[in-house]
């Protein structure tokens, strides 16, 4: 797990947990199949009282715009696509600089299918 994934973990799917709202998450604990030999892991899964969650966390750019390749945007694109019985997250984690109050900026876009 990145320092990405870890600030997501620790301030959004912790937060759940001990609020209540939602029962389990895990960490690239689902592995989906997109097409023959196309395989697509999701960062985490959460377990709420009426939906099932899977979240893709990427680092943010200074704008908020996530990081990532056109392989890695084109394979969450598929999946939630595909596997759209569940309900998608792409969490923009950007980290804050000291001089501007450090810590973590989180941004979730739900049910992304044009990342």
């Amino acid at each position: 797990m990145n320092d990405y994934e870890r600030a997501y973990e620790d301030q959004v799917l912790v937060q759940h947990l001990h609020g209540g709202h939602s029962a389990r998450f895990g960490y690239e604990e689902v592995t989906l199949v997109l097409c023959e030999g196309i395989r697509y892991t999701p960062d985490f899964s959460e377990v709420l009282q009426d939906r099932i969650r899977m979240i893709e966390v990427k680092a943010g750019d200074k704008n908020g715009k996530p990081l990532w390749t056109d392989g890695a945007r084109h394979k969450f694109k598929q999946a939630c696509e595909k596997f759209n019985e569940y309900h998608w997250i792409l969490a923009i984690v950007r980290k804050v600089p000291k001089r501007d109050g450090g810590g973590w900026d989180i941004k979730e876009i739900s049910n992304v299918i044009e990342p």
